[in-house]
């Protein structure tokens, strides 16, 4: 006897998983490639992103309710495409304001809008988890939580800036290796001459740890 949609959440999951890896696969075959991304197609790809989030089965959206036997596939196909939209704003964030230290105020106006959709992507996938929490979503969770923090800490002046770095010493290094990174693949001149190769790399995993 053939099962209906409901009955079956992996079938009724497998056209929009398909759907998922078709954008994912250009959106990283795009980060593979020179230029680096700019900020208009950051929005294109983004745009393609959500259209394809709102085309689900309404079963598996968000705004709608879900039988139980489809819970973890609704919030696991949403909180993919979540993340996706993250990854492809998230190298923004790193070069507009923790690579270059520059505050908020000092951001172009894309880069600011770039900057603010990074900021939300990340708080809406946090706020999503705390509603319905399954353990598939620490991954990402812990690409969520990196973006305030890493914002926290390429803005000195804010309020929290201080506090979160004194008990955060894994985001500053992971700072530090990214910069490095960074200065190493576009011969980058705006780091801070302190920051070397060798420092970066000559580190042990008890660092993380502290």
């Amino acid at each position: 006897m053939a099962l209906t949609m409901i009955q079956d959440p992996a079938g009724m999951s497998l056209q929009p998983s398909i759907e998922f890896c078709k954008i994912a696969t250009a959106l990283q075959d795009r980060f593979a490639r020179h230029p680096l991304i700019s900020g208009d197609e950051i929005l294109d790809y983004d745009d393609r992103v959500v259209r394809s989030q709102n085309g689900l089965p309404k079963v598996l959206q968000n705004t709608h309710p879900t039988p139980s036997t489809l819970r973890m596939a609704r919030v696991l196909m949403n909180a993919r495409y979540q993340n996706l939209r993250l990854v492809l704003y998230r190298p923004r964030l790193l070069t507009s304001t923790v690579l270059r230290t520059s505050s908020y105020s000092e951001l172009s106006s894309d880069e600011e809008v770039i900057v603010k959709r990074c900021r939300d992507i990340a708080s809406q996938i946090i706020d999503e988890a705390q509603k319905d929490w399954f353990p598939v979503q620490r991954v990402f969770m812990f690409n969520a939580c990196m973006v305030p923090l890493l914002s926290l800490l390429s803005d000195p002046s804010h309020d929290e800036a201080e506090k979160m770095c004194s008990w955060s010493p894994v985001v500053e290094r992971t700072r530090e290796v990214v910069a490095a990174i960074y200065e190493i693949t576009n011969g980058s001149t705006v780091l801070d001459s302190s920051i070397g190769l060798e420092a970066e790399l000559d580190f042990c995993w008890d660092t993380w740890n502290d």
